[in-house]
């Protein structure tokens, strides 16, 4: 398995901001696994976002994942979502994508 983390690295380091996200239920690239590269990789904000819990994210009032981010890394992990979580979560997966390029914008 080829990995990401020196093309997630190179952009943290050039101040691009990078969404990582996980389905909850998602077996293909599982969220402990995810959490576990991320916390591997190097920049700025390494040692704050390791030690950062997740916290519950709300879309439209309704907890919908949870969340941790730091510095330009920001990490999801979506609720009652496998690997394919458009087609799981439409409205939920719209709203991170949203939220993520209007931020980025800023």
């Amino acid at each position: 398995m080829k990995s990401y983390s020196p093309r997630v690295d190179f952009c943290l380091i050039k101040q691009l901001p990078v969404l990582v996200y996980s389905g909850q239920n998602d077996l293909i690239c599982n969220t402990p696994g995810n959490m576990r590269w991320l916390d591997e990789v190097t920049h700025d904000d390494q040692d704050p976002f390791r030690r950062l819990l997740l916290t519950p994210w709300k879309v439209n009032g309704k907890t919908a994942g949870y969340q941790k981010a730091s510095g330009k890394l920001t990490f999801k992990v979506i609720k009652n979502a496998g690997h394919l979580i458009p087609m799981d979560q439409p409205a939920v997966a719209r709203a991170m994508i949203s939220e993520f390029v209007s931020k980025s914008l800023k």
